[in-house]
């Protein structure tokens, strides 16, 4: 049996301010690094073999605090980010991996914006249909559906092998990208994930079975 850990990123400064993020590269509010050190300590004690990040500095940041606290507590393996291809020592390291198809959805003309400034312009049930339906999006953005389409690849070609090898593989990344790893692994129906949500900081955990996902 091995362990996967979805971690949603901490708090970032574009969250803190109410702001439609996306694709926009911005840092932890210092609220955020105070989350990220909180589900560092929640997680110290799990084995962590290796970790997924997306490519922005949001994610980056909390893997690399939440990886802080894990050494503090251990004293061994050091987190190391990695390229693929990249000798490894699993004995020594905890190899981080980036990969941007782990990253948050792409919104289009939201992106950058306040959220209550888009809901005055286009209107409450077009927000909230964008941010919580299966296959809406504004006009040359991502739908969750399409984000769903890369973050299964990610987990097929990257992350189930790692459990296949019995390595408890912890993933950082943010609120979309989750979603769809929720969906995905727990089969569920796109009428049905309108209510799938989480927090800042939020951790979800499955167990890898036998070749098959537990929770």
């Amino acid at each position: 049996m091995t362990k996967l850990m979805l971690v949603r990123h901490a708090e970032s400064i574009c969250n803190k301010e109410k702001i439609f993020t996306g694709m926009l590269d911005v840092p932890l509010s210092s609220n955020g690094s105070e989350e990220a050190r909180v589900v560092g300590t929640s997680l110290r004690e799990e084995q962590i073999d290796c970790v997924f990040v997306s490519s922005l500095i949001r994610a980056k940041e909390t893997a690399a605090i939440i990886l802080q606290e894990h050494y503090n507590y251990h004293g061994w393996r050091i987190p190391l980010f990695v390229r693929d291809g990249a000798p490894l020592d699993w004995q020594r390291y905890i190899p981080v991996w980036e990969d941007s198809r782990l990253n948050e959805r792409y919104y289009g003309v939201c992106e950058g914006e306040k959220k209550a400034e888009m809901r005055m312009k286009y209107g409450d049930d077009a927000v909230d249909s964008w941010r919580r339906e299966w296959n809406a999006a504004p006009d040359g953005s991502e739908s969750l559906k399409d984000v769903s389409s890369r973050v299964r690849v990610a987990l097929e070609e990257k992350v189930i092998p790692m459990l296949q090898e019995e390595r408890n593989v912890l993933v950082v990344c943010h609120q979309n990208p989750l979603r769809a790893f929720k969906i995905i692994i727990e089969e569920i129906a796109p009428e049905n994930v309108s209510e799938i949500e989480f927090e800042n900081g939020a951790c979800l955990q499955y167990e890898y079975r036998m070749g098959r996902f537990v929770w």
